[in-house]
C-alpha cells in the first residue's frame, strides 16, 4: 500500500542502532537493544567478568507491582534512559496497562537504603478521557479461550493488556506503545471455561506517550487511537482474535517521510478459526494522520480445509520486528516471519513464511520451506522465534547480509536478507524447538550467536565463511552444562550480551532467565563466560535472588545494572554488597 497514494522513497539517514551512549551510560530503547535485534551492549563498563560472582552480584532490589484486581506481569522487556546525573531512568509495562516508571541511581550512590527509596510514579492513566469504563482484557473471554483465570493454560495468562515492547524515540522524548482492553458490555455468549461471564467487547490501542511531562507520561502526537485497519481481502481484524505480542519497532525517516511506529499481531493460543496476521505502520507525529494505518495481511484467504483458518500471525516469541539497510539499494527494509497458515502468493498468502517489506509495507520478497502443509497440520511455525540481523561485513560475500533465525521444526537458519532464497544454511538442531531470538556478539576476533532452544541448553555457535555447510559452524562451539537434566534455560530464553567494547577480547558476557522448568536450580538470572558458556559465572542465590519470571522475558543490561520484568515484580540486579547465604 502506498502512503497518502504518492510513490516516494523512504529510507533512513543511518541504520542506528535504538541503543545510545550518554558519557559512559547507555540508553536501550527497544527490543533486544537495536534495530538488528543483536541484544548486545558493547559498552557495559561497570559488570566485568571478574566482578559477577555470587558472592559479589545479586538482587539489589525486588519491587512488588500491585495486584489490583490481578497480578500484573511484566511480560515486556525493561526500557531505560540513561540521564547526564548518572542515574538510568526505568520504564516497566505490565499486562494490567501500567507503566511504571523508576529513578536509578549511579551504581557509585547506591546502598542499602536506595531499594526501600525507589519509588515509582502512580500507575499511567492509560483508560482516561474515552477509555472509561475499560480494563485489561480477560484471557478467559478472548477467542480461544484461556481457561479459568485461577488455572491458565495459556501461554499469556489471566489478563493482556502491554503485551509487545514498547519502542522509544530519543529524539522526540516519545513512547509508543499498544493497550488491550475490554469494557463492561456483555453483548456476547458465555466466555470458553468461564462461568457466569459473558464476552464483552475488545480494543486495541496505539499511545504515544510524553517521557517529558509532568506528570510523566502524558498522551501525545494525537494518542491514543483505537486500531481498527480495513479489511485486507477476506481478512478482518478482530481485537477479540488477536495479540500485540511483537515488540514495536521505530524508524526516523527523511522528507518526504515521517517518523513511523511499527507494530504486528498473532492469534491469541488457541484460536478457532486462526485470525490472519497483521503488520500495521503509523506516522509516529499524528497518530491519526489520514492514509494510515499502512496496512500488510500475511494471509488474506481462509482454507476451507482448516476450519477457515487465515493463520499466518506474527508472535515470534515476543521479538520485535527487525530492520535494516538493503546492500542493493540502501533502502530500508522490515524483516518478520509468520506462523502455520496457508501458503499462496497467488492469492496474497504467506504463511510459514519469512517476509521482506519495505517500508511501506509492499511485500519485496520471501523465503517458504517447502514443508508448509506438514508445519501447520503439525503446529510447527516457522515464525516462532524473531530474527537477528547479523551486523553488514561480518563476515565476507556471500554471509555479508544475513538474517539468523530459529523455528519449531528444529532448525537453525541462515538467510541472505538481499536475496531470501535459496537459503544460505538449515541447520537442524534435533529434538530442540526455537521459541526465542538468537543474540550476537564479536569478540574482535571471532563472531558468535548465542541461542537456546526450547528447554535445552544455551549454545554458542561460531559464524564462520569456512565453515562446512554455511556460516553457522557445528558442532556448538560451547554449551552451558550446569544442569545434567538439559533445561537449565527452560521455556524460550532470549540472551543479552553485555561486554567492554566491541573489540575487546575476554571481557563478554551473556545473561539468560531461567523460567518454568523444575529443580534442581532455581528460576531467575544466569550469567556465562560469552568466549565458554562452561564457565558460569553467576547463578541465583537460594537466600537473596529466586524470581518468578514471564514466558519470553528478556534482560536488560545497562549502566551497571541488570533489570528484570517477572510475574508479580519487578527486579534490579548489580554489584552486592549482600553474601550468599
Amino acid at each position: 500500500m502506498k502512503r497518502s497514494g504518492v510513490a516516494w522513497v523512504f529510507r533512513l539517514l543511518l541504520m542506528v542502532p535504538a541503543f545510545l551512549q550518554l558519557n559512559s551510560q547507555v540508553s536501550v530503547t527497544t527490543w533486544h537493544n537495536d534495530n538488528w535485534r543483536t541484544g548486545e551492549n558493547t559498552n557495559e563498563t561497570q559488570l566485568s567478568i571478574n566482578s559477577i560472582n555470587t558472592q559479589g552480584f545479586g538482587r539489589l532490589c525486588q519491587i512488588p507491582l500491585p495486584s489490583t484486581p490481578q497480578q500484573e506481569e511484566a511480560y515486556a522487556q525493561p526500557l531505560v534512559i540513561a540521564n547526564s546525573d548518572g542515574s538510568t531512568t526505568v520504564y516497566v509495562a505490565t499486562m494490567q496497562d501500567n507503566v511504571y516508571v523508576f529513578n536509578v541511581p549511579p551504581t557509585a550512590k547506591w546502598t542499602p537504603q536506595t531499594c526501600a527509596g525507589l519509588q515509582h510514579t502512580a500507575p499511567i492513566g492509560l483508560f482516561r478521557g474515552v477509555l472509561a469504563g475499560q480494563f485489561p482484557a480477560d484471557v478467559c473471554l478472548i477467542d480461544g479461550g484461556g481457561g479459568d483465570t485461577t488455572t491458565c493454560t495459556r501461554a499469556v495468562c489471566p489478563s493482556v493488556g502491554i503485551l509487545g515492547t514498547p519502542v522509544i524515540d530519543t529524539a522526540s522524548n516519545t513512547m509508543y506503545l499498544v493497550t488491550e482492553s475490554q469494557d463492561a458490555n456483555n453483548p456476547g455468549p458465555q466466555g470458553i471455561n468461564c462461568p457466569g461471564k459473558k464476552v464483552p467487547n475488545f480494543y486495541h490501542y496505539l499511545h504515544a506517550l510524553d517521557l517529558t511531562s509532568s506528570p510523566p507520561l502524558a498522551e501525545k502526537n494525537g494518542g491514543p487511537v483505537q486500531i481498527n485497519p480495513p479489511n485486507q481481502g477476506k481478512a478482518a481484524f478482530e481485537s477479540r482474535q488477536v495479540l500485540q505480542r511483537p515488540g514495536l519497532l521505530f524508524l526516523n525517516g527523511i522528507s518526504p517521510a515521517s517518523p513511523t511506529v511499527y507494530l504486528a499481531f498473532s492469534m491469541m493460543d488457541g484460536t478457532l478459526p486462526n485470525p490472519t496476521g497483521w503488520v500495521l505502520a503509523y506516522d509516529g507525529g499524528n497518530l491519526g494522520l489520514g492514509g494510515f494505518p499502512l496496512v500488510f495481511a500475511t494471509v488474506q484467504t481462509p482454507d476451507p480445509t482448516k476450519n477457515n483458518s487465515f493463520g499466518g500471525g506474527i508472535w515470534q516469541g515476543g521479538a520485535g520486528l527487525a530492520a535494516g539497510l538493503d546492500a542493493t539499494n540502501q533502502n530500508n527494509y522490515i524483516y518478520v516471519s509468520t506462523a502455520d497458515g496457508l501458503f499462496d502468493p497467488s492469492k496474497s498468502d504467506y504463511g510459514d513464511s519469512f517476509l521482506k517489506l519495505t517500508t511501506d509495507l509492499n511485500l519485496a520478497k520471501s523465503f517458504t520451506p517447502s514443508d508448509t502443509d506438514n508445519r501447520w497440520n503439525n503446529d510447527l511455525d516457522f515464525g516462532s522465534a524473531g530474527e537477528l540481523i547479523v551486523p553488514d561485513g561480518t563476515l565476507p560475500a556471500p554471509f555479508d547480509h544475513m538474517v539468523i533465525k530459529g523455528d519449531k521444526e528444529q532448525y537453525i537458519w541462515a538467510i541472505d536478507r538481499t536475496n531470501p532464497s535459496p537459503v544460505l544454511q538449515q541447520l537442524n538442531i534435533i529434538g530442540k524447538q526455537a521459541r526465542s531470538t538468537a543474540a550476537f556478539w564479536n569478540d574482535g576476533t571471532n563472531p558468535f550467536i548465542y541461542i537456546a532452544q526450547q528447554f535445552s541448553p544455551l549454545s554458542q555457535y561460531k559464524l564462520s565463511a569456512s565453515c562446512t555447510g554455511g556460516p553457522i559452524c557445528t558442532p556448538a562451539a560451547s554449551t552451558t552444562n550446569i544442569d545434567p537434566t538439559g533445561t537449565q534455560i527452560g521455556y524460550a530464553a532470549t540472551p543479552s550480551v553485555s561486554s567492554m567494547g566491541n573489540q575487546n577480547n575476554g571481557t563478554g558476557i551473556v545473561w539468560a532467565i531461567r523460567g518454568h522448568t523444575n529443580a534442581p536450580l532455581l528460576d531467575g538470572l544466569y550469567a556465562f563466560d560469552a568466549e565458554n558458556l562452561n564457565t558460569v559465572l553467576y547463578q541465583p542465590c537460594n537466600s537473596r535472588d529466586g524470581i518468578t519470571p514471564t514466558r519470553f522475558s528478556v534482560p536488560t543490561v545497562a549502566n551497571g545494572y541488570v533489570f528484570v520484568g517477572a510475574q508479580t515484580d519487578f527486579d534490579i540486579f548489580g554489584l552486592s554488597p549482600v553474601t550468599c547465604q
